[in-house]
């Protein structure tokens, strides 16, 4: 008999190739059987940086960005919501030369870009 369920933290730990250490918002819900997990589909929140944002007076201003991202750094941490932040930009949003200054900051602060695809998938709740 199959049961789909909430798994527990034993039981998401032993889902192949599962992020480690497991992000705190991290759950899994599986599919289990006679013979233990058959399936999971694990679910966890990241801290997305959006929007930046800096008035046109003052869009050229050397340190700013760099300085605006610190003290964003300094706060995500002492909220404790993530070892990194993910930064997204689509071919669009936000544009240049907007787009060229997030990807700088981003540089500087020590990022690296990704080479990956992301999806949008609508979630309600009747299945």
């Amino acid at each position: 008999m199959s049961d789909f369920r909430l798994l527990t933290r034993p039981e998401m730990e032993a889902i192949p190739r599962v992020q480690e250490p497991l992000p705190g918002s991290f759950f899994a819900v599986g599919m289990t059987d006679e013979q233990g997990l058959a399936a999971a589909c694990g679910v966890f929140l990241v801290v997305h940086s959006d929007p930046i944002w800096i008035r046109p007076d003052l869009r050229n201003s050397g340190k700013l960005l760099l300085r605006l991202w610190e003290a964003t750094n300094k706060e995500i941490a002492w909220r404790r919501l993530g070892p990194e932040v993910f930064v997204g930009m689509t071919d669009t949003n936000p544009g240049q030369p907007t787009e060229g200054l997030v990807e700088r900051m981003c540089l500087a602060a020590g990022g690296a870009e990704l080479k990956a695809r992301f999806f949008t998938v609508p979630v309600s709740d009747n299945g």
